[in-house]
């Protein structure tokens, strides 16, 4: 979720970095505090865009990284800055659309072992794709049809007859392959009411005959 930095949160990891001698993350602490150190912890409403304040650094393009760019990865840190100055930090869907309406700018810092870089989020489109917000056929292996499947349960792990999930084995007939749990379940859950465990483990095995998925799936949805 978006909201405000959090000063004292920024100076207490400054601390913990100082007493562990740990200095591999400190770029990203200093990349923060530049913009949190401002009078008003806000960027002047006329370099918004440009985000050119006092002891700012130069953005890196995330568009140049391409793919290689970590937009889902838990140690990015996304930074949004907006028309009027104010500076939040999150990966909503909201800061994607103020970023396309031209009304934010978003910003991410990209921690290494050594040092971090500061980079705009200059490909609305792939970042949008990488958080689920529009469809991604390469990135999920799943077209936007209405899936041909076909599935048997796996007794040998549905040991519990009263449990709401049951273990199924399921082959896509449709010629589509499950690379993003995530976007098959939201699917599904459109096209057929069925709900799939997001949550648990769940694998594939391939043969001769094709693809196999191992998946949780709420039995109520499957009529099972």
């Amino acid at each position: 979720m978006a909201g405000q930095i959090d000063r004292r949160r920024v100076d207490k990891h400054a601390k913990l970095l100082a007493d562990t001698g740990d200095l591999g993350r400190e770029p990203v602490y200093q990349e923060l505090l530049c913009v949190v150190q401002q009078p008003t912890s806000t960027v002047p409403p006329s370099d918004w865009k440009g985000l050119t304040g006092r002891g700012q650094v130069e953005p890196r393009s995330a568009a140049a990284a391409g793919r290689d760019f970590p937009y889902t990865a838990g140690t990015t840190c996304y930074i949004e800055v907006h028309e009027d100055g104010r500076v939040t930090h999150g990966d909503s869907r909201a800061a994607y659309e103020r970023d396309v309406a031209g009304t934010s700018r978003l910003f991410a810092v990209w921690p290494g072992q050594w040092s971090s870089d500061l980079f705009l989020i200059d490909d609305s489109d792939e970042y949008a794709k990488s958080h689920g917000i529009k469809h991604d056929q390469v990135r999920t292996g799943l077209s936007e049809h209405v899936h041909d499947v076909a599935w048997t349960e796996e007794t040998a792990f549905s040991t519990n007859p009263r449990s709401p999930y049951i273990s199924i084995c399921l082959t896509m007939k449709c010629g589509c392959e499950i690379r993003n749990l995530d976007a098959f379940a939201k699917q599904m859950r459109e096209q057929q009411g069925w709900n799939v465990a997001t949550s648990v483990g769940w694998g594939s095995s391939s043969g001769p005959e094709g693809t196999t998925y191992s998946l949780r799936v709420r039995r109520k949805g499957l009529g099972a």
